[in-house]
């Protein structure tokens, strides 16, 4: 493709100079393999280059006839086109060249300006070396002749090139294009033979065109015009408005780059704008907040898309009306006041329930202030966000709130009742099968003794197993709990003093590690906790082993852990996830009594003030429960737990 383009546009400009009545030779291969090369990777240039130079070559030899003229040609082209390869592709200018002017101008540049001075000064050198022409002579020339040539072509080439890289099709061909077109044509012959060459004029379609076609489609009537130019001083349509020396022939083109340059720049600056356009479209007009914009004297000025739908009016009939001719009436009035407030500066911030063309809705109103670049208030802006799914949301929660309020209630009623009410039974069947025992148990026989023995032994497991779910209830109810700074030393000798008897029964040594620290929590509910894990420690030893039990605590940052390790029976691994779950008995009541409601309480107690407990055990060693409490804010107590003493107990 490069070495078809490169040689139609080579034999082109060489047929076009050749003609009797040409003054110039305007050079557009070049341009097209610069946007070639520049848009292509690096491992294929020397293939490109290669073709270029071929092409070169042939188109020269085909219309020249001289195989050295046409050689001398080539070194000069390699060089310009490389250079303007390199240039645009270390720059990374091919790639946003149509960004802005700015940066048109240093695409232009760096393609079609820097690389022509090499070749034109590398071409004229090498043509005079060989006799073909004066140095002089052939460098202004060949320089004038690439950097039109370049301002033709270098700008659509890299257009064609973008569009192909990117897969948006250049949209070259549109009726609309194919009118201006038409249009140039028609006023550039108009211009030469009834208006005695006003370059003026030719300019007219092509700053036209820019606002209806798209920005290569304007390179290519830039294009279309400075060939059709070429053509007509070549073949003899156009007579020089000027008198051209035969030293100067360039000057003749001067005129029509100054025509095609503004077209080009004007394209960028159109393409910008609709491009800037579609960008705040994009924010603004599909976002689902309802926007309007409303001028000094409250008129509106614009809305979107969300506010079509919402309020159900539509933006043409919207704009320059008035708040109160765009407002529905019940709230015009409000409207107005709060539009005023916010013209004199003030941001106005209101929720609002209403009716819309979708339904009822929420929405989060407000009313902003914007500064002109003077910094006075020349715009209002109106936002509204809709919240009623939110809204829904909290009143559902709300509502949910309430219903567990009173689920609370109605348990803490049950929990008073079951203090009372239910622990009186259990309380009187103990008491008549103590009196039966007593007073009437000489008469008993064996098995009426065991049967009685048997109910005094589910009376006292059931009032255990009331007290531990009452407990429970409680703690997940939070009735009565209040954190405050607790001396774990002093809750360790109370919990112990609870537990002096069995410790004596088993023969349980509980080993402190002294002193403990202060921790925040609730005295009672703590008592309970280290109740609870000390119980089990000593309980969950095998008959023939007596209980060694060591708590100590150490200090982590904001917590304090405080570990209970024993040499118990151990839980083997596969049970260790399942020891907190309410009711999870691991043993039989046979091997070990309890509830199974021990160590969920405890969990329950630790999490609510903020911390954890974790389990570490080894089957037959014993376990380590790691309680992780927080430290009172400020500190009351010892910075951490130190070794000490082992108070022995």
């Amino acid at each position: 493709m490069l070495g078809a383009v490169f040689f139609a546009l080579a034999f082109l400009a060489i047929h076009m100079a050749a003609q009797p009545a040409a003054l110039a030779n305007v050079w557009f291969a070049n341009a097209a393999a610069i946007a070639m090369l520049a848009t292509a990777p690096r491992s294929r240039w020397p293939l490109l280059l290669f073709t270029v130079a071929v092409a070169n070559l042939a188109a020269n030899w085909a219309l020249r006839g001289n195989l050295a003229l046409s050689a001398s040609f080539v070194p000069g082209n390699l060089v310009e086109v490389t250079m303007g390869a390199w240039l645009l592709q270390r720059f990374d200018l091919a790639r946003e060249f149509n960004a802005s002017p700015r940066a048109f101008a240093n695409a232009f540049v760096a393609g079609g300006m820097l690389p022509q001075l090499a070749g034109a000064t590398l071409g004229a050198a090498t043509l005079q070396w060989y006799g073909f022409a004066s140095f002089e002579g052939a460098w202004l020339g060949w320089y004038a002749d690439s950097l039109l040539g370049a301002l033709a072509v270098l700008p659509l080439a890299l257009a064609l090139r973008q569009a192909q890289r990117t897969g948006t099709p250049a949209k070259l061909v549109t009726p609309a294009s194919l009118l201006f077109l038409g249009l140039t044509v028609g006023v550039t012959f108009a211009a030469f033979w009834l208006l005695s060459g006003s370059i003026v004029v030719v300019m007219l379609p092509l700053v036209a065109c820019v606002f209806f076609v798209t920005t290569a489609a304007t390179f290519a009537l830039c294009f279309m015009l400075i060939l059709l130019l070429c053509a007509g001083f070549g073949y003899g349509w156009f007579q020089p408005v000027f008198a051209v020396g035969p030293a100067n022939p360039y000057l003749l083109y001067l005129p029509a780059a100054a025509t095609v340059l503004p077209a080009q720049l004007l394209a960028l600056v159109v393409a910008r704008m609709h491009q800037l356009q579609a960008d705040t479209d994009a924010l603004t007009l599909v976002g689902t907040d309802t926007i309007a914009v409303f001028d000094r004297q409250g008129v509106f000025r614009g809305v979107n898309r969300a506010y079509e739908r919402v309020f159900g009016r539509e933006r043409k009939l919207l704009i320059g009306r008035s708040i109160e001719e765009g407002v529905d009436p019940p709230f015009a009035l409000l409207a107005r006041e709060r539009f005023e407030k916010a013209r004199s500066g003030h941001v106005v911030q209101l929720r609002v329930e209403r009716e819309s063309a979708i339904g009822p809705r929420v929405l989060d109103v407000c009313y902003e202030p914007v500064p002109d670049a003077d910094g006075q208030i020349g715009r209002v802006l109106l936002s509204a966000h809709d919240v009623t799914a939110l809204v829904d949301v909290q009143r559902e929660l709300e509502r949910n709130v309430e219903r567990l309020r009173h689920a609370n209630e109605g348990m803490q009623q049950f929990v008073r009742i079951a203090s009372h009410d239910m622990r009186e039974p259990l309380n009187t069947i103990a008491q008549f099968c103590g009196l039966i025992e007593t007073d009437h148990g000489h008469e008993l026989t064996p098995s009426a003794r065991l049967y009685f023995e048997q109910v005094g032994s589910g009376t006292r497991r059931m009032r255990t197993l009331l007290d531990d779910v009452l407990s429970f209830a409680r703690l997940e109810a939070g009735v009565g709990v209040t954190q405050q700074e607790v001396a774990l030393d002093r809750t360790i000798d109370t919990v112990l003093a609870a537990l002096d008897a069995s410790m004596r029964r088993r023969q349980a040594r509980v080993e402190v590690v002294a002193p403990l620290p202060v921790v925040q929590g609730h005295e009672s509910l703590l008592v309970l906790l280290f109740q609870n894990l000390v119980s089990n420690a000593i309980k969950f030893t095998p008959p023939e082993r007596a209980p060694r039990v060591r708590i100590s605590a150490r200090d982590e940052g904001d917590h304090i852990v405080v570990t209970v390790a024993d040499n118990g029976i151990g839980i083997a691994s596969h049970d260790q996830a399942q020891l907190f779950t309410p009711f999870k008995r691991l043993h039989t009541r046979r091997q070990y009594d309890g509830t199974g409601l021990g160590l969920s309480i405890s969990r329950r107690i630790v999490e609510m003030f903020g911390g954890a407990i974790e389990l570490e055990s080894e089957l037959g060693v014993g376990t380590q429960l790691h309680v992780r409490l927080r430290r009172p804010e400020p500190v009351a107590a010892a910075v951490a737990a130190t070794a000490g003493t082992p108070d022995a107990v």
